[in-house]
């Protein structure tokens, strides 16, 4: 018996379904990721790719200027995931600038903030939890988009 893949539990969303739903653009749909150091962007990345999706991480955080993330990865969806600090603090130990380095990265982030499609606090979610409410999202997302491109169609 075939081992699933962790996109066939995500939301009923399929790898073939993004495939499907990606098809309407000619192309992956792109999708960045922003957020604070350890919010779970690195993890995330990698389960948008394997369903069939362009996923980008900008590193906006590290940026001063506001808008990197929509100049660098020109993006369909931007997803914002945050945390807090003492979040932070236990995903990664080892760095710490205190509150105030979350609070500048936030200050960075607040443009992408403001434009975001999706946002999320990781700061009590485990792995599975966030790729299930990302995809759950986007399988919201792309029943609009059909919706829209049916009505389309009637006028």
């Amino acid at each position: 018996m075939k081992a699933k893949t962790w996109y066939e539990g995500c939301a009923g969303l399929s790898r073939f379904d993004g495939e499907i739903m990606n098809s309407v653009l000619d192309r992956p749909l792109r999708i960045a990721v922003v957020g604070p150091c350890s919010a779970g962007k690195s993890t995330l990345l990698p389960a948008l790719l394997a369903a069939g999706y362009d996923p980008r991480q900008p590193a906006q955080e590290h940026s001063y200027a506001p808008n990197m993330w929509q100049r660098l990865s020109k993006p369909d969806i931007l997803i914002y995931l945050d945390l807090s600090y003492k979040q932070a603090r236990i995903r990664r130990p080892h760095i710490d600038g205190g509150p105030q380095r979350l609070a500048e990265q936030r200050q960075r982030l607040s443009h992408a903030r403001k434009h975001c499609d999706f946002y999320l606090d990781t700061s009590n979610l485990s792995r599975q939890e966030v790729r299930r409410e990302v995809f759950t999202f986007l399988k919201k997302w792309h029943s609009k988009q059909e919706l829209a491109s049916a009505e389309d169609g009637y006028k």
